[in-house]
């Protein structure tokens, strides 16, 4: 038995066979009773973060796959082939939202999260490098909406 903390920070003792949080049986091989995976991770769990622990060996494969330096070009081919900002332009176009516009631009958001995992993978192998990337990433999450802007990066164009 080793001793865990229970909601809401209550302390007891886990026994091998029962929830990490309510102590309730699961069955072997899990850690988590349903009750308690539905509440800590509302929409059936579907979460970016599952999602992409699920298919981390591939993204790993992936950044390793060849140097670095290819794999930047290939990322910013690959980037501009998915094409988010003008699938965002894009929605800007109609008044109405269309369901294909947005899906497409669901499919964009989610193609282009892959492709930043890889490049996080390929460019953060060192603890420093790990730190600096979550130093920046806090950063940035900190800004407010209307600060977003980064005078350290030149402006794109905008394409009309």
């Amino acid at each position: 038995m080793q001793q865990i903390v229970n909601f809401p920070g209550q302390t007891q003792q886990r026994n091998n066979e029962g929830c990490l949080y309510c102590s309730a049986y699961v069955p072997e091989g899990k850690q988590v009773c349903t009750a308690c995976y539905e509440r800590l991770a509302p929409n059936g769990a579907k979460t970016k973060e599952n999602a992409i622990s699920r298919y981390r060996h591939s993204i790993i494969r992936a950044a390793n796959s060849q140097p670095t330096k290819l794999m930047d070009m290939g990322a910013v081919i690959k980037l501009n082939e998915i094409g988010l900002c003008s699938r965002i332009l894009d929605m800007q176009d109609g008044e109405r939202v269309n369901q294909g516009k947005q899906n497409e631009l669901i499919r964009a958001i989610a193609e282009t999260e892959v492709q930043l995992e890889i490049l996080k993978c390929a460019h953060m192998k060192s603890k420093e490098d790990r730190d600096a990337y979550y130093f920046h990433l806090e950063q940035a999450a900190r800004r407010n909406p209307e600060d977003r802007h980064n005078e350290d990066f030149a402006p794109l164009p905008l394409l009309l």
